[in-house]
């Protein structure tokens, strides 16, 4: 292939020889960033170490790129959707548009690749990234955060110390920062302007320093350089620039060397002392970067892009494959769990991915955990039907699913073989774990309705619990393993109490239990733990089914319970169950 070689952030190309593929690069010893991408194909990026004296071979086999349609939304890091904001996108030949009201813009042919995508509104930082677009992830939404630092010199030099005669300057109505307000820059000159305060860059990941720039300097011979420091004494280089830039230009340079530390940055004129140009102008200076400290609902990848990679993330971590291969961010760590959960019930499971997918399409949908309005959907019920040893799972109304998390008992007597999904439960979002004694299986509806999925089984009893989230809400089932010939008993509810959530807790706490078919009055009480009755939350007949309690923390007088450990007794009939709950206050 004729193709481009490309290493790191290095501005040097070099190409193949298309006769034959071939390419070379002389490097110092260390590490690198390789990437190789040729029109029509998917790029393809390796890390490489060189090593002296020996040469480092590095194959690569590019996929043929197909044409895809693209849906991209914008929104800030509530949730609501940023109209008008610019995105530019360095494919061959550049994409530049607009975004409309509802944040929405369409890019109707473009071939799978990576690109460099820009995106900036006003007020906001700039999300500046490589970004992979690839066939069947059609839509993505980027997120924009309020910028680290930014300057668009309207309010003065408030921001800056200078050395003159570097000033703001209005031309056509706008305010400019120059070295030379008064004409040419002078000769055998060395001066700077420097923002005042240091950038905190602690907690930020991949901080960009962008602007724009024209500038007319003597070339080769005067420059302005970007320089950064820690102290404001020693400076480093970022870039230089040199000759004659007409209009304005967007630069963007990465500070990715200075992520959790303190950084000053500068633009300094240097001329010789032969021929003066009119110098530089600069204008909307800002530093932007992910926070570790800001939670960009959905994004579980951290890199300001919600897609359907983070939405299968959520359904695989949901039941239990982690670390997951979709996801750089690895282990999971508290940060990325808060960011999974955004249906606002302290838990991750299949509806947060469901709500994330929803969040793809509906640019007028905000996550519960934003709007502070929880999700309101219909239940479907668990049904089933078993044939040689094939247990058939599906939900009626079909079409009131929307996802599903499905749990078996721990049984050594039933043992899973294999799992077919229907044909339409093919087109959701799905994600199994029989290692262990997990078993488990995840679904998410993506606009198909489920039909059903199989699966394939020895047992030696001829019942099953399960444990299952519908949209959701726990439901716990006794799934009959008996043929219709055989007199099946269908579904039913099993009697189970779960462990309170949240625990410890202050000053309250829901505990969920099932129960059965009526056998009399259902009982949970709450008992100190000298065994003391202190609480009757539930005495009353109710129908078979699975109920949520709440415990305030009061006992039966109305008087606070003090810290410490207490259980909580589910009965009915001649069965009952405990378990144990910590109140911390």
């Amino acid at each position: 292939l004729s193709a481009e070689i490309r290493i790191g952030e290095n501005s040097k190309i070099v190409s193949t020889n298309p006769a034959n593929g071939a390419y070379h690069r002389m490097l110092l010893p260390g590490t690198y960033s390789v990437t190789a991408s040729a029109s029509g194909y998917i790029s393809q990026t390796h890390e490489v170490t060189v090593l002296d004296p020996l040469a480092s071979v590095q194959n690569f086999s590019l996929d043929e790129a197909q044409v895809i349609s693209f849906q991209g939304s914008i929104r800030d890091a509530e949730g609501y959707p940023i109209s008008g904001a610019s995105v530019i996108i360095e494919a061959d030949p550049e994409i530049s548009l607009l975004a409309d009201v509802n944040g929405i813009f369409t890019i109707p042919a473009l071939y799978e690749g990576d690109y460099q995508v820009r995106i900036a509104s006003a007020g906001l930082g700039i999300f500046n990234k490589l970004v992979s677009f690839r066939n069947g992830d059609s839509y993505k939404t980027f997120v924009l955060l309020p910028p680290l630092f930014e300057d668009e010199f309207e309010n003065g030099l408030e921001a800056w110390t200078i050395q003159s005669p570097w000033a703001i300057i209005n031309q056509e109505g706008n305010n400019m920062l120059t070295d030379s307000p008064s004409g040419n820059y002078s000769n055998n000159a060395n001066r700077s302007a420097r923002i005042t305060t240091p950038v905190n860059l602690s907690g930020i990941s991949s901080p960009p320093l962008c602007f724009k720039t024209r500038y007319d300097l003597e070339s080769g011979y005067d420059f302005v350089h970007v320089e950064a420091s820690l102290n404001g004494t020693t400076w480093t280089n970022l870039t230089s620039f040199t000759g004659e830039q007409d209009s304005w230009a967007q630069q963007s340079l990465s500070l990715a060397n200075y992520s959790g530390l303190n950084v000053y940055i500068r633009f300094r004129l240097r001329s010789d002392s032969n021929i003066s140009d009119d110098g530089i102008y600069l204008d909307d200076v800002l530093i932007s970067g992910t926070s570790g400290n800001i939670t960009i609902f959905g994004d579980v990848s951290r890199d300001q892009i919600l897609a359907e990679d983070d939405a299968q993330a959520i359904l695989d971590y949901s039941i239990g494959l982690d670390p997951i291969p979709q996801v750089d961010a690895l282990p999971w760590e508290p940060g990325t769990i808060q960011a999974a959960e955004v249906s606002g019930d302290e838990n991750v499971n299949s509806l947060d991915a469901w709500l994330v997918h929803r969040f793809l399409l509906d640019t007028g949908f905000r996550f519960p955990v934003q709007s502070g309005e929880a999700i309101e959907l219909q239940i479907p019920e668990l049904e089933s039907s078993v044939e040689d040893n094939r247990l058939r799972l599906f939900f009626s109304p079909q079409v009131e699913l929307k996802a599903f998390n499905l749990s078996f008992a721990n049984d050594p007597g039933f043992q899973i073989g294999e799992i077919v999904w229907g044909p339409n439960s093919l087109n959701g979002m799905r994600a199994q774990n029989l290692s262990g004694e997990n078993r488990t299986l995840a679904y998410l509806s993506r606009g198909e309705q489920f039909d059903y999925v199989d699966i394939f089984y020895t047992a030696s009893s001829s019942a099953l619990s399960a444990e299952i989230i519908i949209n959701g809400e726990l439901r716990i089932y006794e799934l009959s393993l008996k043929t219709s010939a055989q007199d099946s008993i269908g579904p039913a509810f099993a009697f189970s109490l779960l462990q309170n959530y949240p625990n410890p807790f202050n000053p309250s706490t829901l505990i969920k239990y099932s129960v059965p078919e009526s056998r009399g009055a259902t009982r949970l009480q709450i008992f100190n733990h000298k065994g003391q009755l202190v609480r009757t939350l539930i005495d009353e007949t109710q129908a078979a089914g699975t109920y949520t309690a709440t415990f305030d923390g009061l006992d039966d007088r109305g008087s606070k319970l003090g810290s410490g450990i207490y259980f909580y007794r589910l009965s009915l009939g001649t069965q009952s169950t405990t378990r144990k709950m910590i109140l911390l206050k």
